[in-house]
């Protein structure tokens, strides 16, 4: 799948160049498009799709606008799979660390096993975003 049909650049870039360039900018930004104090209740909810959606509710409207935006494009690469091969679980284990960091200063505190167990609720996060009617 070839991205800009409506924005006349049909054919200049690929879907991966696209969202690797989203990648990039949204792990640029010093806050993450789900505010660092969601961060915790996300962990929580992570693998039910009806407090992910609750939880979607009560980001500030900039931040889930932001993320409405951000997995409108993700969900128009998923309806593409048959042309680009990529799933909702490997655009949940590549935006989902994105989207949801922890603080900064809590990071450095953690043991490599809770930073695993850690990304893995990011990505159940995202994956309910996909799967389940959150948006």
């Amino acid at each position: 799948m070839l991205w800009g049909s409506q924005t006349g650049l049909r054919g200049k870039f690929s879907v991966y160049s696209v969202a690797a360039s989203l990648l990039t900018f949204l792990e640029a930004l010093t806050e993450p498009v789900i505010p660092v104090h969601f961060h915790q209740r996300c962990m929580e909810c992570s693998n039910n799709a009806i407090l992910c959606k609750q939880l979607l509710m009560q980001l500030p409207k900039v931040h889930r606008n932001t993320f409405v935006y951000v997995m409108a494009y993700l969900k128009e690469i998923v309806v593409n799979y048959d042309m680009n091969k990529t799933d909702p679980k490997l655009l949940a284990s590549l935006f989902g660390p994105v989207l949801l960091r922890a603080p900064r200063n809590k990071q450095s505190d953690k043991s490599k096993r809770t930073l695993s167990v850690e990304k893995k609720r990011k990505v159940a996060f995202l994956y309910q975003c996909f799967v389940g009617d959150v948006l």
